[in-house]
C-alpha cells in the first residue's frame, strides 16, 4: 500500500516534468509573440479590491 503511493507520486512527478519540458518551447514562442505585437506586459496584472476597498 505504501509502495503504491510512492509509485503514484513518482509517476505524477515524472509526468509533470516531461510536460513542463514539452510545453516550454510553445509557451516561450507565444510569450515572445505577445511581447513583439503589443505594448503591454506578457502577463496581465490587475489590482483587485477586497474588504474596505483595500487593493491586493
Amino acid at each position: 500500500m505504501v509502495y503504491e503511493k510512492i509509485i503514484k507520486r513518482l509517476f505524477s512527478l515524472a509526468l509533470a516534468i516531461v510536460m513542463e519540458i514539452v510545453l516550454f518551447i510553445p509557451l516561450l514562442i507565444v510569450g515572445l509573440m505577445i511581447k513583439l505585437t503589443s505594448k503591454g506586459p506578457v502577463l496581465f496584472v490587475q489590482e483587485r479590491f477586497g474588504k474596505n476597498l483595500k487593493t491586493f
